[in-house]
């Protein structure tokens, strides 16, 4: 399989995932027959592509359409990459690809993609190094990137990172705090819900249940939990659906609605064990567990 415009993409691919021909090379082919295969010297073939694009995380039609292009797929994917990683709470290769884009002129020159590198930052020094303050001055500057106190209407991304400074106060015990940002951030996107932007608003509505549970406020815990589980199916989109399930029964276990919490439970293992959470999943069933035998889940 021969194609100078697809050895092109594939170097540009590689070079916004930061991957030097050695690393990607390694295991698939030698560093001299990726670099003719990225000159278009020589033919390459198709398992040969499938090693690279599973390696470097991307579909195999990455290297051979013709729509977007490349520096945008790839700025897109490494983004995807970091979220995905939140999502399971692996900070450590979300730090990781932050030290590969550390230097990528692309971010630096665009305060959008500067200030998506420095939220993440901040949440690495959190989760990794235990440095609140310090995190809590990293999202500050990341949204000065693009002047945000000063703007009469936010953008997703900007409402993210309040989000995620609204979980920082939460997990210290800040509640009243982190409910008033996420109730400002639900002001903010009610009039703009789009397929768009169902990604934050669940997250919203998830820590909203999530931090009423934790100050003892059940049932707006359970309201909360059901609004995000109502937007989840309304739109068939599942991000936090196991999440919103699992707040939900807690909350009803807390109000003495065992049966009810237990069946709210059970569902939030399937959508855990449906999306391959296992290690949430396996939680859950230990507080199922707890439940069938009387006992009180604890706090967490």
């Amino acid at each position: 399989m021969k194609s100078n415009k697809a050895g092109s993409r594939l170097k540009e691919i590689r070079q916004m995932k930061g991957y030097s021909q050695v690393d990607l090379a390694s295991g698939i082919c030698s560093q001299s027959m990726l670099s003719r295969i990225e000159k278009g010297e020589t033919e390459a073939t198709t398992h040969i592509y499938v090693k690279l694009a599973q390696k470097l995380g991307v579909p195999l039609h990455a290297f051979f359409d013709e729509g977007e292009s490349p520096v945008d797929e790839g700025i897109k994917w490494i983004k995807e990459d970091i979220r995905k990683a939140v999502r399971i709470d692996d900070y450590q290769q979300v730090q990781k690809i932050i030290n590969q884009q550390r230097h990528n002129p692309i971010f630096n020159s665009s305060p959008v993609l500067k200030q998506f590198l420095i939220w993440h930052q901040a949440l690495c020094l959190y989760y990794l190094e235990d440095k609140l303050e310090e995190a809590k001055s990293f999202i500050d500057t990341a949204l000065e990137y693009t002047n945000y106190s000063t703007k009469r209407s936010a953008s997703d991304q900007e409402l993210s990172i309040i989000v995620s400074l609204a979980i920082l106060h939460a997990e210290n015990r800040a509640y009243s705090e982190s409910i008033s940002l996420l109730n400002d951030v639900l002001l903010l996107i009610k009039d703009k819900i789009g397929d768009q932007n169902v990604t934050l608003l669940l997250r919203v509505y998830y820590n909203l249940a999530k931090t009423f549970h934790h100050t003892g406020h059940y049932k707006e815990s359970i309201y909360y939990a059901n609004k995000g589980l109502n937007l989840s199916i309304y739109k068939e989109h599942f991000y936090l659906a196991g999440e919103l399930y699992y707040q939900l029964g807690e909350s009803l276990h807390r109000l003495g609605k065992q049966e009810e919490a237990l069946q709210k439970l059970s569902r939030a293992v399937s959508v855990f064990d449906m999306l391959h959470l296992s290690q949430y999943s396996e939680i859950v069933k230990i507080h199922m567990d707890l439940i069938k035998n009387k006992h009180t889940i604890p706090f967490d």
